[in-house]
């Protein structure tokens, strides 16, 4: 393609201004701070903490557990990487993603020759709030997801530009660096393979040109052929860390088709006339009927059905609590853990292989009516109910999408024990989101404890046995639940675990007494220390000390300056982006039109055409991510639209707009084809 800019600027200039708006970029996201939550993300942020831990310490991902990997877990390896190498996980974030979209605007080098061009789209994207938001600054893998996701869109779209042209050395960097970054994204999520329909079809057009044009043929085949190759390695040597360590050639026991087999009979059992709704596949009715058919699954009963698995339920509607489709998995997982079947991943596989085959039985025997056909996944089969409001949140979705709607780049607030917050930052190399400080009269102690018994129960007494306590709050301690699972791969009851925050007044004779309803242990203040284990009581000292310091949100001068600066970048493309995104597709209606009336045949070999196509290609993957997670919002979270399940769709509306802009703006490619000329 021609030149359609005519003033353009010297190749120094554009290195000096890259790395300028770079650097900008990155200052201005360099005093962030982290929002680390231990109490409350077990399954989650703390997760990867806690492995990420074990992984540094050389002990992979910890000891086994229904947790251990129960998610694919590469974020936990890239955290203790950064962690040994000594870099803060948020600063090394904004550097994959500045490197991403760099990327991305150099994979269409071909069809942009104006460097002042480059620069613009460049800053688009980096300036895009989708990548500092507030979820971005969680101890969480969504903290590189989308730049992972952009690397692979942008080797893809590169290696198809380049695939008809001479230019082995892109080819072979485009091929290396997108199969690495495809790898990296199916062990960085468990969704990852959303990404395979594009690479697909960008390795068929790009396959497709390289045997219209012969030359080198071998070298381009193999340099695309990467794309499989390096994915495959990646993935094997993960999982082969995984049978070294565990035993079992696989990236998550999650996603293995042992435990989604046993999933999916679960969900082969009809759900009741009286009761059926998507967000609850494994409603009490159901439940209570494959109890009566699988001798195996009744033995969770005990669990899935007491008060101390409350916390796993949700309002699914109605005032109706029930396990919802992304947790009832989860309840499962923990209650076979209870029972001692996570002894080993054989064990938990065996059993779970024993719930499936006495399922079948029984839908094959006729036993149970209406049974579905027998199959592996985590999702009740698919009804038009759900499909149709799969729909309705998808369109709530494009208008959070269009306006930044709930994007804020400010983190929460950092809460839990004192101790793990400071943990958490030394090993991250990252300063956590704390608040201002206040004091507090007296004494505090906080204690976590548990009991094989049940729920701790706490109190400081003088020695004639009076109270001293204040106030007593009790928390989940669901981190010290995680760090427990994973260092000693023994399980207790989560809802029995509780961390207690005891303000007390001072007195030179204060007692701890902890009872679990069928022992108690009294120990001296003064003698305490800070892990102990007394029969069945155990219990850990995470802070003791007078004026104990909370806190409140309050930046400083400079970093309130930082933020405010950052919310204007919020207000100005919730401006720009709708406005941007209809004139884009009010363009790239044109430019069909336009194409359509030429009669020239559609040609890969052809850059307009080309182009046209990964457009289309790009807005199509949009299109698909914000329905995937419009269906697992419908199907399986139910906590409302929340931007960063779909934030890659933020630069995939981006990356339409640019690929647009280009199409719209080059007039004289339609005019050669019309003349004939390519």
């Amino acid at each position: 393609m021609k030149k359609y800019i005519k003033r353009d600027i010297s190749l120094k200039s554009f290195v000096i201004l890259l790395i300028t708006i770079s650097f900008v970029r990155l200052f201005l996201t360099y005093f962030q701070k982290a929002s680390f939550q231990p109490d409350i993300s077990m399954l989650d942020d703390h997760l990867m903490y806690v492995s990420a831990r074990n992984i540094a310490s050389g002990n992979w991902l910890g000891k086994y557990s229904y947790l251990t990997m129960g998610k694919h877990m590469l974020f936990a390896v890239w955290l203790s990487l950064l962690s040994k190498l000594g870099i803060s996980f948020l600063f090394a974030g904004q550097v994959l993603c500045l490197l991403s979209c760099l990327t991305f605007v150099f994979s269409l080098n071909p069809l942009i020759e104006n460097r002042i061009l480059k620069l613009i789209f460049y800053v688009l994207l980096i300036f895009n709030p989708i990548n500092y938001a507030d979820f971005t600054l969680r101890l969480y893998r969504d903290n590189i997801s989308t730049s992972i996701s952009v690397f692979v869109f942008s080797c893809i779209i590169g290696f198809a530009l380049r695939a008809g042209k001479n230019n082995k050395k892109m080819l072979w960097f485009y091929g290396v660096l997108g199969g690495f970054m495809f790898g990296f994204a199916y062990l960085l999520r468990e969704d990852g393979l959303w990404l395979l329909p594009f690479l697909v079809v960008g390795g068929l057009v790009s396959l497709i040109i390289i045997l219209k044009n012969k030359q080198n043929l071998f070298s381009r085949l193999l340099s695309l052929s990467m794309f499989i190759i390096i994915p495959i390695i990646f993935i094997s040597a993960y999982s082969f860390a995984n049978y070294v360590k565990y035993g079992v050639f696989e990236v998550s026991d999650l996603t293995s088709r042992r435990f989604t087999g046993m999933t999916g009979a679960l969900l082969r059992i009809p759900d009741s006339d009286d009761y059926q709704n998507p967000i609850a596949p494994l409603p009490h009715e159901k439940r209570a009927l494959i109890y009566s058919i699988s001798p195996s699954f009744q033995e969770l009963e005990q669990f899935l059905e007491s008060p101390g698995f409350s916390r796993m339920r949700k309002n699914v509607g109605d005032d109706v609590f029930e396990y919802s489709g992304g947790g009832y998995y989860w309840a499962v997982r923990s209650a076979a853990s209870l029972l001692g079947y996570y002894a080993s991943p054989s064990t938990a596989y065996e059993y779970y292989s024993n719930i499936k085959n006495e399922i079948d039985t029984a839908c094959d025997e006729g036993r149970v009516s209406g049974c579905e056909k027998s199959r592996n996944g985590f999702n009740a089969p698919v009804t038009f109910e759900a499909v149709s409001k799969s729909f309705k949140e998808m369109l709530s979705e494009i208008f959070y999408l269009l306006f930044y709607i709930e994007i804020d780049c400010s983190p929460d607030p950092s809460f839990g024990s004192p101790s793990v917050i400071e943990e958490m930052e030394s090993f991250t190399n990252t300063d956590a989101f704390l608040l201002d400080k206040e004091y507090i009269d007296g004494n505090l102690l906080i204690v976590s404890a548990f009991s094989n018994n049940g729920k701790v129960h706490t109190d400081i007494v003088d020695s004639k046995g009076n109270s001293l306590v204040i106030e007593n709050k009790p928390s989940t301690g669901g981190d010290v639940y995680v760090n427990n699972l994973l260092f000693t791969g023994e399980d207790i009851l989560e809802g029995d675990l509780l961390r207690h925050h005891i303000q007390f007044n001072d007195s030179s004779d204060a007692f701890l007494i902890l009872s679990d309803g069928k022992g108690s242990h009294s120990e001296p203040i003064s003698d305490i220390k800070s892990n102990v284990e007394i029969g069945n009581i155990c219990f850990s000292i995470e802070y003791i000390g007078n004026n104990f310091i909370e806190k409140n949100a309050t930046y400083d001068f400079f970093e309130i300056w930082l933020y405010r600066l950052m919310r204007l970048f919020v207000y100005i493309f919730r401006f720009i982006t709708p406005v941007l995104s209809v004139l884009s597709i009010v363009g790239i209606i044109s430019v069909l039109a336009n194409r359509l009336r030429i009669k020239r045949k559609f040609s890969l070999m052809h850059d307009f055409d080309l182009l046209l196509l990964i457009t289309f290609g790009i807005s199509l993957m949009s299109i698909l991510r914000l329905f995937m997670i419009a269906y697992i919002e419908v199907t399986a979270f139910g906590i409302g639209t929340y931007p960063m399940y779909f934030a890659v769709s933020y630069f995939l509306n981006y990356a339409f707009i640019v690929c647009s802009f280009i199409l719209m703006k080059n007039k004289r490619s339609l005019k050669n084809m019309c003349k004939g000329k390519e």
